[in-house]
């Protein structure tokens, strides 16, 4: 009976201490609820995605325009399919054996699903012996006058750095073709050594 007793004058106190809030403290049910403004933010971890042309459907053994691997993916309910990036890599594949791959490393970008990706923030590429430095590159599937083609379009218009065995050069921008890999650059300036560069 003594621990009976005792166990109702445990649920007393308990629920003396408990029946009114302390002064300034609001209750759960009083909290305002989050305001329509704050979207809850999706991360994905290690993740892959790939940008596909957008004007067919992939043929048999076909590879995407852009491959991306990324540390983080980040997105929101509501944005439109697009997700921004950090710590990138990122390929684009030959399209056959007469092409070459390009490897980029990136510190961030924007993806955004069957139109385009960017890589920004100190981005590298790499084409066979060459090195390329860029501030960014844009990878397009939509061409700008609505028309669209296989590859779309990848370009920087900003400063461009090239570093190979044999050649040291920069330019003002840089355009490149996707399906085959080969680029274009305006206002040329630097140093082509047919015999290679002397260390």
């Amino acid at each position: 009976m003594k621990y009976f007793i005792l166990s109702i004058g445990l649920l007393s106190i308990l629920a003396g201490c408990t029946a009114e809030p302390m002064p300034g403290a609001t209750p759960e049910s009083e909290e305002s609820p989050p305001s329509a403004g704050d979207v809850p933010e999706d991360v994905m971890e290690n993740i892959r995605m790939d940008l596909w042309p957008s004007n067919e459907a992939p043929r048999q053994g076909q590879k995407p325009v852009l491959s991306i691997s990324a540390r983080r993916f980040m997105g929101s309910v509501g944005s439109g399919n697009e997700w921004s990036f950090e710590d990138a890599q990122a390929e684009a594949p030959a399209q056959d054996d007469e092409h070459t791959a390009i490897r980029f490393e990136a510190a961030r970008g924007v993806f955004r699903e069957d139109e385009r990706a960017v890589l920004e923030g100190g981005v590298t590429a790499y084409l066979n012996d060459m090195i390329i430095h860029l501030e960014d590159i844009v990878w397009e599937i939509n061409v700008a006058n609505g028309a669209t083609s296989s590859g779309g379009r990848a370009y920087s218009d900003h400063p461009v750095h090239i570093e190979s065995p044999t050649q040291q050069l920069d330019a003002s921008s840089l355009t490149i073709d996707p399906a085959t890999a080969t680029f274009e650059l305006t206002d040329v300036s630097g140093e082509i050594h047919f015999g290679g560069i002397k260390q």
